[in-house]
């Protein structure tokens, strides 16, 4: 995907304002048809190599290529460019502006979705990262989906990371009917840490006789995240909003947390 910045579309806009400009001031100079001035020479040998690459990075390439031209041109002592065919190359260049233009499909991301864009799965913070590192793929594209607008593209992501968390809890409780090669349903796993639970502590499986605390919020945290988001999202007729959304991005957020600090995948 092509990406820019705001200030690199206002900074073609400025320049090219900035060219056309010097040009109209020798559209109706009686020495039109004469070689280009010094002083607009070395205007354009400074100007024209930023602007170029400047089209260069935002795959504007017509304009780009007119940018070679036209230095070509200013710099060209054998023949040199008058103000007239000057001010035409601007013209074309103008032109080719708006035809690569034409070609892409411009979007674009509020501030505020900006650092939702911008993250390479680090949403989470860095504890995540470390524990869940296979996550980091839908973290990132849930966080894309929702700054771009695709609400529910970004519930199904949250739904996987939520997923590596759940299989973690899974491991933690021992049992071999809980392979994750098997994938064993959502309903299955939270089914064996409610029974891990309601047995004494005595009883329980070794990290969760140590941990009872982080084990009763983390099985709540996962039941709601499975009945409010995840099986309605299994239907073909569910669609989230934005805030929607961002109250599901959060409380992922808050649950796979919760599990980085006593589990990793």
């Amino acid at each position: 995907m092509l990406r820019f910045y705001a200030e690199d579309y206002l900074g073609i806009v400025r320049i090219l304002g900035g060219i056309d400009a010097t040009m109209h001031a020798h559209r109706n100079d009686p020495a039109i048809d004469l070689r280009l001035s010094e002083v607009v020479r070395a205007q354009q040998r400074e100007t024209l190599p930023w602007f170029g690459d400047l089209c260069k990075k935002i795959h504007l390439d017509s304009a780009f290529d007119q940018t070679k031209r036209m230095l070509e041109r200013v710099n060209d002592e054998h023949d040199p460019c008058t103000n007239r065919e000057y001010a035409q190359l601007n013209n074309d260049l103008h032109n080719r502006v708006v035809d690569d233009f034409a070609r892409h499909i411009l979007f674009a991301i509020p501030r505020a979705q900006g650092a939702y864009f911008e993250q390479k799965g680090t949403l989470y913070g860095d504890k995540v990262a470390k524990a869940f590192p296979s996550a980091m793929d839908d973290i990132e594209e849930a966080g894309k989906c929702y700054a771009t607008d695709r609400s529910t593209a970004c519930v199904f992501h949250l739904m996987h990371v939520t997923e590596f968390g759940l299989r973690a809890m899974a491991k933690a409780l021992n049992d071999p009917t809980l392979d994750p090669q098997k994938n064993p349903s959502w309903e299955n796993i939270l089914r064996k840490c409610d029974l891990e639970l309601q047995k004494p502590i005595k009883d329980r499986s070794a990290l969760w006789a140590v941990k009872d605390q982080f084990f009763s919020q983390a099985t709540a945290n996962l039941r709601s995240v499975k009945n409010a988001w995840r099986n309605p999202s299994m239907h073909v007729g569910k669609k989230y909003n934005p805030d929607e959304a961002l109250d599901i991005l959060n409380a992922v957020g808050g649950f796979i947390r919760h599990l980085a600090i006593e589990l990793h995948e």
